[in-house]
């Protein structure tokens, strides 16, 4: 029985340091200023519940208009190697690179 525990909190505590992993990554790298509403003008204080959701302030260029996507929707169920790959091999309009 104390086997079972241990796994299951060793389990819980990757979990625990994976979401962790992604708030600091989402934090600086940017993500949440173009992705989630509001977030420049909050200062980086937007609950989690809005974070990459998406917006519809559009960004306006020689391409056309751009829109920063729902990447929650977009990233759900995707393990990290698949967001990786996804993140070198898309080709996005400006004014992501």
């Amino acid at each position: 029985m104390l086997f079972s525990l241990l796994v299951a909190f060793a389990a819980f505590a990757h979990e625990m340091n994976s979401i962790e992993r992604r708030r600091y990554l989402a934090r600086i790298r940017g993500c949440n200023d173009c992705h989630t509403p509001g977030d420049p003008e909050a200062g980086g204080r937007v609950p989690e519940s809005q974070w990459l959701i998406g917006t519809s302030l559009g960004w306006s260029g020689p391409r056309g208009t751009t829109y920063a996507s729902n990447l929650r929707a977009l990233l759900n169920g995707m393990s990290e190697d698949d967001w990786a790959a996804l993140a070198r091999s898309a080709e996005s309009r400006p004014p992501m690179p």
